[in-house]
């Protein structure tokens, strides 16, 4: 029994070098709207290595606020010094917005033997 290796670089070379020779990536910083910064090192990775980056399983973990509804972000500060707002908000995601993302992942085809077999 062959035991995945998942690892959490951040740094372009340890990107790379995650794409070349892991199962996997921890991406536990992961920024959607910087996506690129984490995206094109592991593609040159999994070139190089003559590997394609859908066979890498990425775990990216980014910061979220489920809503059940849109337009609860505070209002911007009105003057200077205001104090921020008690709900500062994050990334706003809706349930339907979730709904739609998760079935656009598991609509993508992977190959043979991915790491996303834990799903079945």
């Amino acid at each position: 029994m062959k035991i995945p290796v998942y690892l959490a670089a951040l740094a372009p070379h340890g990107l790379e070098l995650t794409s070349e020779r892991a199962d996997g990536w921890l991406g536990s910083c992961f920024i959607p709207e910087a996506s690129s910064a984490f995206l094109e090192p592991l593609r040159r990775g999994a070139e190089r290595a003559g590997r394609q980056l859908a066979a890498l399983a990425i775990c990216a973990v980014t910061a979220a606020l489920l809503r059940h509804r849109t337009g609860t972000q505070p209002a911007p500060p009105a003057r200077p010094g205001q104090p921020p707002p008690a709900d500062p908000g994050m990334i706003l995601l809706t349930v339907p917005e979730i709904r739609r993302l998760l079935a656009a992942l598991l609509a993508t085809s992977r190959p043979p033997g991915h790491a996303m077999d834990w799903l079945d």
